[in-house]
């Protein structure tokens, strides 16, 4: 984009020059001192551009005093016919404008373009009663450079919008990532609107740091949050290893799921997986932040339905009684201990080993079997 910036300020500067040239040799010699001008105009201003690599300057200045001189220039060489429709010039600088000015800034210079080429058309005799007709061979000069010039402008100015537009779904697609799974994200992007699926085969992960609501009450709020970075960024990575899906975080808790939005055979496994890593992790975390938190995890099994809500700030969510089950089952750890479901402990039964702790009350989810996943087992 650098590139056709430098092509379109090195584009202007020439064919300014070369108008100005072109009247002078026509003797219309104000119009050329106008163009001189204005050619001054552009000269210090790209120096600008060249030596910071900011356009702004150069764009404001130069297209607007670029718009002001088509205008005078063409009254001054009486209208369309006798200025091979100089006014025209405009094309290119609108093109400009749009390239590197405002939206706004850019449709107030197409209106006052517009404006001015239609009331032109009525007061083309006005114009010529003016002044004695300039030499024929003006109008066809000017005329040919103008599209030339047009050409140089429009095509480069289409490169660069179509360049900005990229960055610009770039950019879209990485927020949105940063938020959505990959799948969503491209779904959302290619047709935007409700996205609601129904998983039958996944497994629900919910974590909560022991320990930091005390210890938050005695550090500084960055402090604080740097922490928590630290640590849900290492999660992050564990899941993202397991094959795993973050959902999301809730104060110093974490959810994360398997086996949505994309289907997984071993969710149940991945989700132990998770889990143990989790658990081993904790002790290089509090090493590395002079922490002494343990962690308590919880996992259930079972069909979810997982969609994204909301429109100016999307969210993707799942919604379950494996959801409900997990979050009861880590708030019933023990600090360091995994917590999981009957189903869990089944379809993980070949990789793990449980311990039964029978059935336990749970809020919401009622007397419930609950089987413990030891780190090492």
């Amino acid at each position: 984009m650098a590139k056709t910036g430098i092509g379109m300020v090195g584009g202007a500067i020439v064919n300014i020059a070369i108008l100005a040239a072109v009247q002078f040799w026509f003797d219309e010699q104000l119009a050329g001192s106008i163009s001189v001008g204005l050619l001054a105009v552009a000269t210090i201003t790209a120096v600008h551009f060249f030596r910071t690599g900011r356009a702004s300057v150069f764009a404001q200045a130069t297209i607007w005093a670029s718009a002001a001189s088509a205008i005078v220039i063409h009254v001054l060489l009486g209208g369309y016919e006798w200025s091979g429709g100089y006014v025209m010039w405009g094309i290119s600088n609108v093109a400009l404008a749009a390239s590197y000015l405002p939206r706004r800034t850019t449709s107030v210079m197409t209106g006052i373009y517009v404006i001015a080429a239609t009331a032109f058309a009525f007061l083309e005799t006005t114009f010529q009663s003016w002044r004695e007709r300039p030499d024929p061979g003006l109008a066809t000069a000017i005329s040919i450079q103008i599209f030339i010039a047009s050409v140089a402008f429009v095509a480069p100015a289409l490169l660069l919008m179509r360049d900005r537009i990229f960055e610009e779904r770039t950019k879209s697609r990485n927020l949105m990532l940063n938020i959505l799974p990959v799948e969503i994200a491209d779904r959302l992007q290619e047709k935007p609107g409700v996205i609601a699926e129904r998983h039958d085969h996944c497994s629900i992960l919910f974590a909560d740091l022991v320990g930091f609501t005390p210890h938050s009450k005695t550090i500084e709020p960055e402090e604080l949050v740097a922490e928590l970075n630290v640590i849900f960024t290492r999660f992050d990575k564990i899941v993202a290893v397991s094959g795993g899906e973050k959902i999301k975080t809730i104060g110093d808790g974490y959810m994360a799921a398997f086996g949505v939005p994309a289907d997984m055979e071993d969710h149940a496994v991945a989700a132990c997986r998770t889990a143990i890593g989790f658990i081993e992790s904790m002790a290089d975390l509090n090493e590395e932040l002079a922490t002494s938190f343990e962690l308590r995890v919880g996992l259930a099994a079972g069909p979810s339905v997982a969609g994204v809500i909301g429109e100016s700030k999307f969210a993707y969510d799942i919604w379950s009684d494996a959801v409900i089950l997990a979050s009861r089952l880590e708030s019933s750890a023990e600090p360091g201990q995994i917590l999981v479901s009957e189903d869990v402990s089944k379809l993980a039964a070949g990789e793990f080993s449980f311990q039964a702790l029978g059935s336990v009350a749970l809020k919401g989810a009622g007397s419930t079997s609950v089987f413990a996943l030891h780190p090492g087992g």
